[in-house]
């Protein structure tokens, strides 16, 4: 999909050689980026492979997958200004000091395609994919090891959604859900789809309240111009910009780094020769020419 939407701008072999070295098809002298799908993937395998070995270890840990909305991380493909670090502290607060938990989180982005439908654009969908931890025989303060206690436990003041879709959801992982280490490569997933809005009860499609998310392929609309944006936003981050860690997740998130950088420098650029740095503000402007006066570059704060 990114290189047919390379190719609909006119961009050349050159282009799309560039576009290799960002995804990670070939290595690249620069900082390790989010961009880089061959590194995020091997640095999802790590991620997997702690939370698998602190499962095992540790069999009186209780696990759940929390999806959280904001509504700053709602913004239109037009805009340009992304509240990363505002993002990143609310999760460190909610978990550290709210819930008292341990865990790791990722802040995805993915396109939101029917709203708000008034000619400013697709919607980009900015969200938390977290897994938390905590030991039943210590409960947090206040905590109750339930799906709705975790949801009541965060602050809704903190966590909104402007679209009427719930803001915090929590899935209790039970052996009949799958092992840890599943759900910590769900969350490390690469965004491959778009999300539409859809009521969950067909009897009453104007409730605000009651809105869900569904996936959407390529086929059912998912235009190669809206992933090449998501893909130049992701060019903007390091490898670890997204990914927050808390208390044993935290630890985690070195160990891991400090594994990536090691296969980054020893194993991948041996294997294969590293192309040389070319100007990547000059590349992301070439890609959306077309467009240039409606995208902005993106500025991340």
């Amino acid at each position: 999909m990114l290189r047919k939407a390379v190719r609909a701008r006119g961009q050349g072999k050159r282009a799309r050689l560039y576009l290799d070295a960002l995804s990670g098809n070939r290595p690249i002298s620069e900082p390790l980026l989010a961009s880089d799908l061959t590194a995020w993937l091997e640095l999802g395998r790590y991620f997997v492979d702690e939370v698998d070995k602190l499962y095992l270890a540790n069999p009186s840990l209780e696990f759940y997958h929390v999806t959280m909305l904001a509504d700053e991380g709602l913004l239109y493909d037009r805009e340009s200004y992304v509240p990363l670090s505002a993002l990143k502290k609310k999760v460190h607060n909610s978990f550290k000091k709210k819930l008292g938990v341990e865990g790791l989180a990722v802040i995805e982005c993915q396109v939101l395609t029917n709203w708000p439908q008034q000619a400013r654009g697709r919607t980009l969908l900015i969200h938390v994919h977290a897994l938390i931890w905590f030991d039943t025989r210590r409960m947090p303060c206040g905590l109750t090891n339930t799906e709705g206690g975790i949801i009541n436990a965060l602050p809704s003041r903190t966590w909104s959604s402007a679209f009427g879709a719930r803001p915090i959801s929590a899935t209790r992982i039970t052996k009949e859900r799958g092992n840890p280490a599943f759900w910590a490569a769900y969350i490390m997933k690469c965004p491959h789809k778009a999300k539409r809005r859809k009521p969950l009860s067909k009897k009453h499609p104007n409730d605000w309240c009651e809105y869900k998310l569904a996936p959407v392929s390529r086929e059912e609309g998912y235009r190669p111009e809206f992933a090449l944006r998501i893909y130049e936003l992701r060019t903007h981050l390091g490898l670890f910009d997204p990914i927050v860690g808390v208390g044993d997740g935290a630890v985690m998130k070195r160990r891991c780094e400090t594994r990536i950088r090691h296969w980054n420098k020893k194993i991948r650029r041996y294997r294969r020769p590293a192309m040389r740095i070319f100007n990547l503000t000059a590349f992301r402007r070439r890609i959306k020419k077309t467009r240039q006066k409606y995208y902005a570059e993106f500025f991340v704060a």
